[in-house]
């Protein structure tokens, strides 16, 4: 997922400024998301530049670049409409006896997520439903309509320390996914933070597992640069996922 309420994840990139208290949490990176929504009116922009991944749990190696893109907009006090798309992915399959390349749009992803009341002075949560419609090109859109229901929690436990739990649950016609993955995040300077995560992904008999973790840093009081990488822990895992983004929070 990634930015919590703390000033997150940060490295050392050019010029940088403080977080702005006013300036929301994204998404972005890590695998959940933030437990808070933009202000009614207000928009980010979340873009992977790009969010990459090698598997080869098949036999084959699988190296898939994407151009992630996540489109935020507050509606009313605590719920905002999210969109997810990925305008340009490159997958190049490489085994014993071929090497073939794909490229192509992924599905369209149109979501709501709602900020709950909190449960005491150091819980927040929120959840996040939504579907992903068939809107690119095979393999990166998925034949079915998948459908999701997801929640963050966040227990700040000091003022620059969180703890945060994801769980997320993915439905098409042909299969379910489950995902949970805690973890630990850290302001590092007002303008820098860090996390780390693991991930636990059940799909149809096969469980895979990664670690990980990531940095971000404010560049303006409304830009944040971003860069993470998980590693795979069984032999079902993805080897590694990486990537590079940037957030634009617009008032």
């Amino acid at each position: 997922m990634r930015q919590s309420s703390l000033a997150t994840v940060s490295a050392g990139f050019f010029l940088a400024f403080p977080v702005n208290a006013e300036t929301p949490a994204f998404d972005r990176p890590g695998t959940g998301f933030s437990v808070t929504t933009l202000p009614a009116g207000t928009f980010a922009w979340e873009q992977g530049l790009p969010d990459a991944s090698r598997d080869k749990s098949t036999g084959v190696t699988e190296t898939l670049y994407r151009a992630d893109a996540l489109i935020r907009a507050g509606l009313l006090p605590n719920l905002e409409l999210q969109i997810s798309h990925s305008p340009y992915n490159y997958l190049r399959e490489t085994g014993p006896e071929r090497t073939r390349k794909t490229e192509g749009a992924s599905g369209t992803g149109f979501s709501l997520k709602y900020a709950l009341p909190d449960l005491g002075d150091t819980l927040s949560w929120a959840v996040l439903g939504g579907t992903t419609i068939d809107t690119g090109n095979t393999p990166f859109s998925p034949d079915d309509t998948i459908y999701s229901l997801g929640t963050s929690l966040e227990w700040q436990r000091q003022e620059d320390r969180s703890l945060s739990l994801y769980f997320n649950i993915d439905q098409s016609d042909s299969e379910s996914t489950i995902t949970i993955s805690p973890s630990y995040s850290a302001t590092i300077s007002p303008c820098t933070g860090a996390y780390v995560e693991l991930d636990y992904i059940h799909v149809e008999g096969n469980s895979q597992m990664l670690i990980g973790g990531g940095i971000t840093r404010m560049v303006t009081e409304t830009v944040q640069l971003d860069l993470y990488s998980n590693i795979g822990l069984n032999s079902n895992s993805a080897d590694w996922q990486a990537g590079f983004g940037f957030s634009v929070f617009f008032e």
